[in-house]
């Protein structure tokens, strides 16, 4: 993260929102940072709520 001057959460906090957007989009299979975020809750409830409910 330091690459794209992001030193720690202060700094995470300033970066514009089109800009990690693009990042998201140029680096991961994700569209942007809602799409990375909304999927990546969804995969978390499949892995590990859902363990919860089997019977």
């Amino acid at each position: 993260m330091k690459t794209i001057g992001i030193f720690d959460t202060d700094s995470l906090k300033d970066v514009n929102k089109d800009d990690w957007d693009d990042i998201v989009n140029r680096t991961t299979v994700f569209k942007d940072w809602d799409d990375m975020l909304n999927n990546a809750g969804s995969e978390y409830y499949q892995l590990h709520m859902q363990r919860g409910f089997a019977i």
